[in-house]
């Protein structure tokens, strides 16, 4: 396990803990309030390790240190107590060779000290250190592909609350190097953990590959590989060919991006991985995989269109493999029901199809509470609706428990977003994106999400709305809506208490 007294240390520059120009937070709303207002006076290299160091130490449940280092006299003393380091890599950090006095330490130290790196903006593979290649490397920026611009990950997490995920996984894969894991989810019959091998996703569904990762790793399974895959073809093939001799179950994941291609290679990380899998698959047919292509592939790459129709070619007559082209959600209960087929031994279901109550769970802001109660009192006048509302008690971790409760039992959810707040919106999008790692084992029937009908950002956001059918409000809808609801009620069918899937 961890020490009393852990340390980690930030290796830099001194050129990327400068404080930040007035002006870098001048894109946010004056009247929201940032994160960076939290740490004002800090420089990037700080900001980050203060913020890294306040999660990590909630989930350790221990004192934790982060210890800013460079190659000073001082620093260099220091090196000897940390017991993992965070190398920021920069154009400054690679082109000065900062690292070299680092890596000479590490080499004499007894015991081997794990390293990764964070990347605190874009750089080439001319100017990626090859010294550096094997170790893990975690994004701290993002491409913003409607301008076509560089933004600062953290400068931008209190703006968008997907960005959030980049963070998170780097601290989980922090406390993973920094843990003993020995606490995993076994096959049933088998004393070894049950290994699902997740590859790399193409750029613009990485986030989705992420949320899957965690939550599978929250649920005790062993992810393979442990850490993010070297861009670098000779390691990335040999990484993803002796991870693959361990899984249980494949997991891959493709957008419309095709994404760069590798270091000294012709292909995108996701391409080779593929290869890499089929060609193992063919010796180990009964390797079950799971693959899911995004549903929003009209804005696809050209390269990438071409790479998909081939991908579903060659899947075509495969045993073992689930391809699915839908929502995220429903791809997740499919991922869960692959794994339970490998824990309890198959059985029929005992499917029983009945005229059942359906629950809508309505979810509005106080903003929209007069315009809720239409709603409400439309849905009440069907007896064959259960309505469970939103509550608002002085006490919000009850709000919240009561929640997350009705998005596991409910059928349909209404979403109302008229008048609320859109950070408020985009966080109840999230978690309908997070149900199934919730406990949720079915998917909702259906998400409606109400709006006026004017341009929101959260509209735009194609990862928070995917399968949510988003309508515009007006005085008649509120009849409507119900009368299409009760459309479904035909279609509801529930297991039987000794199926192994209810």
């Amino acid at each position: 396990m961890y020490h009393k007294s852990l340390k980690i240390g930030v290796h830099y520059h001194w050129s990327d803990n400068t404080l930040p120009s007035p002006t870098a937070n001048a894109s946010a709303n004056a009247s929201e309030s940032s994160l960076v207002d939290t740490f004002t006076g800090m420089g990037w290299v700080t900001f980050a390790a203060t913020l890294i160091e306040r999660i990590l130490e909630q989930m350790l449940a221990k004192p934790i240190s982060l210890v800013l280092v460079d190659n000073s006299r001082d620093s260099v003393a220091a090196w000897e107590e940390c017991e993992l380091f965070l190398c920021v890599l920069s154009k400054a950090y690679a082109h000065e060779q900062t690292f070299a006095p680092l890596l000479t330490h590490l080499d004499q130290r007894a015991a081997e000290v794990p390293v990764f790196k964070i990347l605190k903006e874009p750089i080439s593979d001319t100017d990626d250190p090859m010294a550096l290649g094997a170790y893990p490397t975690y994004d701290l920026f993002y491409l913003d592909i409607n301008n076509r611009s560089v933004q600062d990950l953290l400068l931008s997490i209190r703006r968008d609350h997907l960005h959030w995920t980049q963070l998170i996984d780097l601290v989980y894969d922090l406390y993973t190097a920094l843990t003993d894991q020995g606490m995993y989810a076994p096959v049933e019959g088998n004393e070894r953990p049950l290994t699902v091998f997740i590859a790399e996703a193409t750029p613009d569904v990485e986030i989705y590959r992420n949320i899957i990762r965690r939550e599978l790793h929250n649920y005790g399974y062993r992810i393979l590989p442990e850490f993010v895959v070297p861009e670098h073809k000779g390691l990335a093939e040999a990484i993803t060919r002796d991870a693959l001799e361990e899984a249980d179950l494949v997991v891959q994941m493709f957008g419309a991006q095709y994404g760069s291609l590798l270091r000294h290679g012709n292909q995108s990380i996701a391409a080779l991985q593929h290869q890499i899998i089929h060609e193992h698959t063919a010796d180990a047919p009964d390797l079950p995989r799971h693959i899911w292509i995004t549903p929003n592939l009209e804005q696809a790459e050209e390269k990438q269109r071409f790479f998909l129709e081939t991908l579903k070619h060659e899947l075509k007559d495969i045993q073992k493999t689930e391809l699915m082209q839908g929502s995220l959600e429903e791809f997740k209960v499919l991922i869960k029901a692959g794994i339970r087929t490998l824990q309890v031994a198959p059985q029929a279901p005992n499917l029983i199809t009945q005229q059942a109550a359906m629950s809508v769970y309505l979810i509005h802001e106080q903003s929209d509470q007069e315009l809720a109660q239409t709603y409400l009192e439309a849905l009440r006048q069907q007896s064959a609706f259960e309505v469970i509302e939103t509550i608002r008690t002085e006490d919000v971790f009850q709000n919240r428990q009561h929640h997350l409760q009705s998005l596991l039992d409910c059928d349909v959810v209404i979403l109302m977003a008229c008048q609320a707040d859109k950070y408020w919106v985009e966080a109840k999008l999230l978690d309908l994106l997070k149900l199934p790692g919730l406990g949720r084992e079915t998917p909702l029937r259906y998400k409606y999400c109400l709006s006026t009908g004017q341009e929101q950002a959260w509209q735009q956001k194609k990862q928070l709305v995917q399968g949510v059918e988003i309508r515009t409000h007006d005085e008649s809808q509120p009849q409507g809506l119900v009368a299409e609801i009760v459309q479904l009620l035909p279609l509801v069918s529930v297991y039987s208490a000794n199926d192994p899937l209810s």
